[in-house]
């Protein structure tokens, strides 16, 4: 009876062991299911025919095809601030050539409406457009514009700004990113 008991509580033991075990696989899997499903991949199409693509995580934005500085512009047509900051950036451009702005404007969905937004507001930058360009809006809840974020050469957030910023705090970082 005594053998029989030890016999029972090691089968039990090591029978709870892997039934641990094999949950806790299970918790990894799904923590490694949700991290993918975290992970969100965006090509921005822009009035040039160039693609940007962008990969977001929980815990970063990047730029995965980028060799030069980029800074992403999020607008609205009915914001004010916004044509002032495309005033000062279309001047940045012109100073900084291994800067690409590019605007992501909320209602441009197709290459018209793009180069006529960028025509009409005398844009020098590439304007994005479609549907990862609203996703890419949606998925980072930006609230307030315009919003911008700028990004080293290796594709790594510098600075991101909330509001119209001064294009002397856009020039001092975008030295340091150089």
């Amino acid at each position: 009876m005594k053998k029989l008991c030890i016999i029972a509580l090691i089968v039990l033991f090591f029978g709870c062991n892997r039934e641990k075990s094999e949950q806790n696989s299970q918790e990894i899997n799904d923590q490694n299911q949700s991290a993918v499903i975290a992970k969100q991949n965006f090509i921005l199409t822009i009035s040039n025919a160039k693609k940007i693509e962008l990969e977001r995580t929980d815990s970063e934005l990047k730029i995965i095809n980028s060799n030069s500085l980029v800074l992403l512009n999020f607008v609205t047509s009915e914001c004010l601030p916004c044509v002032a900051q495309n005033s000062n950036l279309s001047k940045i451009a012109k100073k900084y050539q291994n800067l690409q702005i590019v605007e992501i404007a909320t209602g441009i969905e197709n290459e018209h409406q793009a180069i006529a937004l960028k025509d009409q507001n005398g844009l020098l930058f590439e304007v994005a457009f479609g549907k990862d360009a609203l996703g890419l809006i949606n998925s980072m809840n930006v609230v307030g514009y315009p919003y911008s974020v700028l990004f080293d050469s290796r594709g790594k957030v510098v600075q991101s700004y909330d509001g119209l910023v001064p294009p002397e705090m856009l020039e001092y970082n975008i030295q340091r990113a150089e």
